[in-house]
């Protein structure tokens, strides 16, 4: 087989002999760790040990080194701890706000590799948001069935047409039109719910025993609870047993004499509950199908006061 001129058997060898000669780079400083790891990267997406040695850079300029990492981490780990960081802003500029351009370099290798679409949602916050915004709108002009990178604008927010014969998309639209346009798909009706948990941080589920506290995103930090005060480490979810005042009565602020406990503090953010707001597509399909099943399940959901969204307090 012909490609671009030049028979593929040997533009692969040619591949494999850059990628070895970047294998056998030395790595005793923390620029050539950081050159080697961010060349495999880019030279091949899927290898998530190269991005996670990446991540190293960035727990180093957040202080955060001091987590308990396998032991293939430690030499990379050691020569991090022991470099001064004596300039944090050329570091920051070097070796993270570097890695904008490396992802993206990994997704024009490979643009459906989990591993580079995971590592851009992990330094987002370092990212210029604009132009992330138009990588993600070429690449559905190339591709709109690229899940990977559909689900990685939907965790961000992003918002782009429409397209309801695509699946890839579906996750990322308005879901209420969808539901106006079949009120029989019960795929539709459960994204409506999934999305109007979604809207802020975390929200609170109780049940008989415990209540949870359920995360969008990976949370780490410290979350006071009424008197209850409890450190996360990077999770989803945390559970609260019920103890003495803290229970679902004085949660919901049902008991006399004793205040609602329905606010929590998440790294200083101050957050209240409420009941999740019902979409207005609900009565209106209600309105017109009394009996339609997913709508009065979708109500039931809405109506449940066992399950509160955080809203945050301004």
């Amino acid at each position: 087989m012909i490609k671009h001129g030049v028979k593929e058997e040997v533009e692969r060898d040619e591949e494999l002999k850059e990628y070895l000669a970047v294998c056998k780079m030395d790595e005793n400083t923390v620029e050539e760790v950081f050159s080697k790891w961010s060349l495999l990267a880019s030279l091949n997406p899927e290898h998530q040990f190269a991005w996670n040695i990446l991540k190293l850079f960035m727990l180093k300029l957040e202080g955060e080194l001091n987590y308990k990492m396998d032991q293939k981490y430690s030499k990379y780990k050691n020569l991090l701890e022991n470099d001064e960081l004596e300039d944090v802003s050329d570091f920051e500029k070097k070796y993270v706000l570097s890695q904008d351009s490396i992802t993206i370099t990994g997704i024009q290798n490979n643009c459906k590799s989990y591993a580079v679409w995971n590592h851009r949602k992990y330094i987002y916050r370092y990212i210029n948001k604009e132009r992330d915004y138009k990588l993600c709108k070429r690449l559905f002009e190339m591709d709109p069935r690229n899940f990977h990178c559909w689900n990685y604008s939907r965790s961000n927010g992003y918002s782009y047409e429409m397209d309801l014969m695509n699946p890839s998309s579906l996750k990322c639209t308005n879901v209420s039109k969808m539901v106006a346009i079949d009120p029989g798909n019960r795929a539709y009706w459960e994204l409506l719910q999934v999305n109007a948990l979604k809207k802020e941080a975390f929200y609170l589920k109780l049940h008989q025993e415990y209540a949870k506290i359920i995360f969008m995103e990976p949370f780490k930090g410290r979350i006071v609870f009424g008197e209850r005060e409890v450190a996360v480490n990077w999770t989803k979810c945390v559970k609260l047993d019920y103890n003495g005042p803290f229970n679902q009565d004085t949660i919901l602020g049902k008991k006399e004499g004793e205040g609602s406990m329905a606010e929590a503090t998440l790294n200083l953010n101050q957050y209240s509950f409420k009941q999740i707001d019902e979409p207005s597509i609900v009565s209106m399909v209600l309105e017109l199908e009394p009996s339609n099943c997913h709508a009065l399940k979708t109500r039931a959901f809405f109506k449940n006061d066992r399950c509160l969204i955080a809203v945050i307090k301004s």
